[in-house]
C-alpha cells in the first residue's frame, strides 16, 4: 500500500529545465520550488524529473504542478525504492548548502503525506533556519489544480493472479472471462499476449492452453453463436501483426480451436477489439480499432459448417488513438476509450449515428480520467442496471460509472499490494473484464480480472506481466454497489 501510492506520484512528475546541473535536486527558496532533476524507480529503472511548488513555508508543503517522464541519464539521480517506499535524494541544494535527504511516507491518505526522516549536511554551513526549521517537516504532494485533489482513491486487493508463460518476455494485454455452461468453478480466463499469442487460464491462474500465434492484442467473447446447427461460444481476437481478427470456439474441454480469420480493411494494425450481439436483429458483430482513431464494425458471418468470417458494415472515426471498448448487448450501446480524451458512447447498431456522447473525459478537460484511458468492461445487475469500469493507465486506477442513464461517475480505486499474501499491485493496466456470476468462495458475487503491466516477484523485482483476479464483493462493499448475481450472461 505504501509504495503503491508513492509510485503513483513519482511516475507522473515533469521535466524542469532550470535545475542546477551539479546536484540531483535544488530548492529555490525565493520561488518556493523544489526541482528534482531525476528520480529513478528501483528496481524498475525508469526515470522521471519533477518540479514541486511550496505552498506552506512553515510545514514545507509542496504540490505537483505538472508531469512527464524523462530519459535515463548518466547523472546520480534520486532513487525511489519500491520495496521500502523511501525516496532518497543524494544531494539537494538549499541556498549555498547541500544536504542528503530521505523522505518516507508518513500516512496513507489521499493527500500523500510525507516527512523528512533523515537529513545530513554534505557541505555548507548550519541548516537553513527558515526553510528547514522543523525537526520533521511535512511534505504533502498534491495533483494539479484541475485534478480531483480531494477524491479518495480506494484500495482493493487481488485474491489471485495468473502464471507467466513466455521465457524472455511476457507482455499480457487483455482478458475475457468465459463462463462454464454447467460448472461455474470450471470457468476460465482467456488472455492475450501481444508478442506471443493467446492463453487460457483456470480461475486459480494456472495455464491450461497457450497458442503461440500472432501479436494478439484484445479479446472478447459471446455465447450462443449459431454454427453448424449448434450454438457455440465464440471468441474474437485482434492480431496487431497481421491486421486481422481471429475467431475461436470454446470446446467442451474448455480449450480454444481456431475457426476463422478476417483481414481488416484498415491500413494500420488492428488494435482494440470488442464484440456485440444485437438484441434487435440477433446478429453478431466485432468492433476493432487502430492507432489512427479508425473504428470498424464487422458483421460476423458463417462461411461453411465449420468456419466463420466477418464483413465490414460501418466505420467510426475518432480524433486520436482508441483501444479499449465494450458493448452493452441489452441497451445496444458501445463504449470506446479514446486514450488521450475519455470514454465515448455510440449506438452499437450498424445503422447508428457516428456522433458519440462523451461519458467522461480526462482531468485536464474537467473530467475524472487520467490518460491513457484503456480497458472497459460492464458488470450487469439486471437488464438495465449495473456498472461500467474503466482503466486509467496513467495513474494505475480504475473508474466506476453507472451503467444506466447518463453513466454517473461513482468513484475510483486501485489494486494495491495484498498485505496477507504475496500478490502485488496492478500497475499500468491495459485490459479489464468483469462477470457478475458467483464463481466459488473467492468470488461469490462475481469476478474482475485486470492486466498487470508491472508485475513484481516476491522480492519486489520486476517480473513478467500477468493478470490479477479481484472479487467484485470487495469493490462493491467499498462503494456500496449492488452485488446482484441474477443476470445470466449466457441467457440475458
Amino acid at each position: 500500500m505504501r509504495y503503491f501510492t508513492t509510485c503513483i506520484l513519482l511516475c507522473h512528475f515533469f521535466v524542469w529545465t532550470n535545475v542546477h546541473a551539479d546536484y540531483a535536486a535544488t530548492f529555490d527558496a525565493e520561488n518556493g520550488e523544489l526541482h528534482i532533476s531525476e528520480i529513478k524507480l528501483m528496481p524498475i529503472g525508469t526515470s522521471y524529473s519533477a518540479m514541486l511548488k511550496q505552498v506552506d513555508l512553515g510545514e514545507f508543503i509542496f504540490k505537483l504542478v505538472d508531469h512527464q517522464p524523462v530519459e535515463i541519464t548518466s547523472k546520480s539521480p534520486c532513487f525511489y525504492e519500491i520495496d521500502t517506499g523511501i525516496v532518497s535524494i543524494p544531494a539537494i541544494q538549499v541556498g549555498d548548502r547541500v544536504y542528503e535527504v530521505k523522505l518516507s511516507l508518513l500516512a496513507d491518505q489521499a493527500d500523500y503525506l510525507y516527512q523528512i526522516t533523515e537529513m545530513s549536511i554534505i557541505n555548507g554551513n548550519a541548516p537553513n533556519e527558515v526553510i528547514l526549521s522543523q525537526t520533521s517537516p511535512k511534505i504533502v504532494i498534491k495533483t494539479p489544480e484541475n485534478n480531483d485533489t480531494d477524491e479518495e482513491i480506494v484500495q482493493i486487493y487481488a485474491s489471485d493472479e495468473t502464471e507467466t508463460i513466455l521465457e524472455d518476455h511476457d507482455r499480457t494485454d487483455d482478458p475475457a472471462i468465459w463462463l462454464h455452461p454447467e460448472k461455474p468453478l470450471l470457468s476460465t480466463i482467456i488472455g492475450t499476449h501481444k508478442i506471443g499469442g493467446i492463453a487460457v487460464y483456470s480461475l486459480q491462474g494456472r495455464v491450461l492452453q497457450f497458442i503461440p500465434e500472432g501479436k494478439m492484442n484484445n479479446v472478447d467473447l459471446r455465447y450462443n453463436f449459431p454454427l453448424n446447427g449448434k450454438l457455440i461460444d465464440l471468441v474474437a481476437v485482434s492480431d496487431r501483426g497481421k491486421a486481422s481478427v481471429l475467431f475461436y470456439k470454446v470446446q467442451s474441454n474448455r480449450l480454444l480451436k481456431e475457426i476463422g480469420k478476417t483481414e481488416l480493411a484498415m491500413a494500420i494494425e488492428g488494435y482494440g477489439l470488442c464484440m456485440y450481439h444485437s438484441p434487435i436483429t440477433n446478429k453478431f458483430y466485432v468492433f476493432i480499432n487502430d492507432t489512427e482513431g479508425m473504428v470498424e464494425q464487422l458483421e460476423i458471418i458463417v462461411l461453411d459448417e465449420e468456419q466463420v468470417s466477418a464483413t465490414l458494415v460501418r466505420n467510426i472515426q475518432l480524433d486520436s488513438q482508441p483501444e479499449g471498448c465494450v458493448a452493452d448487448d441489452v441497451s445496444g450501446k458501445i463504449y470506446i476509450g479514446e486514450e488521450s480524451r475519455g470514454i465515448w458512447k455510440f449506438s452499437a447498431e450498424p445503422e447508428g449515428e457516428n456522433t458519440g456522447i462523451l461519458v467522461d473525459e480526462v482531468i485536464e478537460k474537467g473530467g475524472h480520467m487520467t490518460p491513457d484511458v484503456e480497458g472497459l468492461s460492464l458488470y450487469y445487475t439486471d437488464a438495465e442496471n449495473g456498472y461500467l469500469v474503466a482503466s486509467n493507465q496513467g495513474n494505475h486506477t480504475f473508474s466506476i460509472y453507472e451503467r444506466a442513464g447518463d453513466n454517473q461517475y461513482l468513484g475510483k480505486f486501485t489494486i494495491a499490494n495484498n498485505p496477507d499474501t504475496s500478490i502485488d499491485h496492478a500497475f499500468d493496466t491495459d485490459g479489464v473484464d468483469i462477470i457478475n456470476v458467483p464463481l466459488g468462495k473467492k468470488y461469490p458475487f462475481g469476478l474482475l480480472v485486470v492486466q498487470d503491466g508491472l508485475n513484481l516477484s516476491d522480492d519486489a523485482t520486476e517480473a513478467k506481466q500477468n493478470f490479477k483476479l479481484i472479487s467484485w464483493e470487495n469493490i462493491a462493499d467499498k462503494f456500496s454497489l449492488s452485488k446482484d448475481t441474477t443476470y445470466d450472461p449466457r441467457n440475458p
